[in-house]
């Protein structure tokens, strides 16, 4: 009852995310191994099955797995400890059991022998780094989008290593950015976990994806009415825990055992409402037990325990409301959100009037810039979307908008300008390959001749040959410079093998198709131009 009235819960339930699921399959694996009445090898392989199944839905749930295994050993004590440690092998064995089809799907498909997924070390750098807060999953220098933040980052990763860098080795880059963070920067480093443990326990919901106060206010007001908050529970769960006493502590294992260990698994990466929504039905148990223990206490007229549980309760709660949430419903880049659907949507009327919104609660917000040329740029208004992508680059010079920049002034031919815009990129983001694939396009294949220069081109192409293994994108827009400086042959080699690196699905016909005539113009000794 109490989790179905907790308005975080019920606003979850609403998004297509893996967060119900995986608190519904915690709380089946708690519940099992939480059972006196029967502890055969079933109840100890349902369980592990459950978590494992967890885990492929919130893989820091791993993490947790190895701390519940200990629960058998400390059940049967010291005494049955073979008995204890067979139910442990047993619970492990079903959990891996269930993550192993994932690992050998990933060694077949990417070479490596990856549990679940090769995000770790990224999720792990979002959370510790020198401009981390924390609780936001920003990593500086990257796109705002999920596809656009995962494909900056492979190139800051492969920028650093000079070289072409597979999933996991990614991963095992920004994992090894995380601890020189913390290595480096100790103190810094400290400060910032204590944050994220008190940020952990504060009322406050830590949007992610989306801002849970600005969407419920707008679009589902009603859930905001529903009484229950995390910073409710939290000190009556307090209560809960003093008053299980030492003997229901130790049976009760798997309930707080479970508890602290994904506290740390999620403090170890950075907090967010949604990753703490595990640990709410955890909580909301030993919260109602508070609150019934302490019922009893007044009953039985215990005034002076009574009067103790109330001091605790009204002490903690200041601690547990330190932040303000209304810069949260005000929140400027859920309107560029909004803003960005809405423009999918050729809601464009609108979508303007979020993005004006965004500016007008923060002039100096990059991202509402951008936001806003983007819009502009999808409903024809050119100069408009270059002004406001121009403003965003003043604004953030990481802001990762120049290749969009590039191509508008492209196509409204102003290609000097193009040219400078897409230098200045490479300068500000020198792990983005695409802007300097886009650079060499058209210095070897602009109309205008002044903007050429295929020796510049060349050598750029050269440096990426030689910084990365060839992949399709340089290799193509290598020949163009090829071709450019008048070396034909190797611009037909050169696109030829581009050409048999694209894969002959067919979402690549087209390219294919475009590629196989730009062959055919190098064949007949023509540079390629782009009109």
């Amino acid at each position: 009852m109490a989790l179905a009235t907790y308005w975080v819960s019920v606003y979850f339930e609403g998004e297509l995310l893996v967060e119900p699921l995986s608190v519904f399959l915690n709380l089946i694996g708690i519940w099992l191994l939480m059972r006196t009445d029967q502890r055969g090898w079933a109840t100890w392989a349902m369980a592990g099955l459950c978590f494992g199944l967890s885990a492929l839905n919130r893989p820091n749930v791993l993490l947790v797995v190895p701390v519940l295994a200990c629960w058998p050993i400390i059940l049967h004590g010291l005494s049955q400890w073979k008995r204890g440690a067979g139910f442990a092998i047993v619970f492990l064995a079903a959990c891996i059991l269930v993550v192993l089809p994932v690992t050998i799907r990933n060694f077949i498909k990417g070479g490596e022998a990856i549990p679940i997924a090769a995000n770790g070390g990224l999720n792990f750098y979002v959370g510790n780094n020198p401009q981390s807060d924390g609780m936001s999953a920003v990593l500086p220098g990257v796109r705002a989008d999920w596809w656009g933040a995962q494909q900056d980052a492979k190139a800051i990763a492969e920028a650093n290593a000079g070289r072409t860098l597979s999933a996991g080795e990614v991963s095992r880059f920004y994992y090894r950015a995380g601890v020189r963070f913390i290595l480096d920067e100790p103190g810094a480093a400290f400060r910032l976990f204590a944050h994220k443990l008190r940020f952990f326990w504060n009322d406050v919901e830590a949007p992610n994806p989306y801002n849970l106060y600005f969407f419920t206010a707008k679009y589902t007001p009603i859930v905001r009415y529903l009484p229950l908050t995390f910073g409710m529970l939290v000190p009556f769960a307090f209560l809960g825990v003093i008053f299980s006493g030492k003997k229901r502590l130790v049976g009760q294992f798997p309930l707080w055992g479970f508890g602290l260990a994904y506290m740390a698994s999620v403090v170890m990466f950075f907090v967010t409402s949604r990753f703490r929504l595990l640990i709410v039905p955890i909580v909301i148990v030993y919260a109602a037990f508070g609150v019934v223990q302490l019922l009893r206490l007044i009953a039985n007229r215990k005034w002076l325990h009574v009067g103790g549980g109330v001091a605790a309760v009204v002490l903690s709660w200041p601690l547990l409301h330190t932040e303000d949430i209304a810069g949260l419903t005000q929140h400027p880049v859920s309107y560029c959100k909004v803003a960005r659907i809405l423009t999918l949507q050729r809601e464009y009327d609108k979508a303007e009037d979020a993005c004006r919104e965004a500016i007008r609660i923060d002039p100096e917000l990059a991202l509402a810039h951008e936001t806003f040329g983007h819009l502009e740029l999808a409903r024809g208004n050119l100069p408009a979307g270059i002004k406001n992508l121009r403003e965003a680059i003043r604004l953030d010079a990481d802001r990762p908008v120049y290749h969009t920049l590039a191509d508008a002034l492209i196509f409204d031919r102003r290609f000097s300008e193009a040219s400078r815009v897409l230098q200045k990129g490479t300068d500000a983001l020198p792990g983005q390959i695409e802007l300097k694939v886009k650079l060499i396009w058209l210095w070897s294949t602009c109309p205008d001749k002044n903007v050429r220069n295929g020796g510049e081109a060349l050598a750029i192409s050269d440096q990426l040959i030689r910084q990365y293994a060839p992949i399709a994108t340089v290799l193509d827009a290598r020949a163009a410079a090829l071709a450019e400086v008048g070396r034909y042959d190797e611009a037909i080699e050169t696109a030829e093998q581009a050409l048999k690196m694209v894969d002959m699905s067919k979402e690549n016909e087209s390219l294919r198709r475009e590629m196989a005539q730009r062959i055919d113009t190098y064949r007949s000794r023509r540079p390629y131009r782009q009109e």
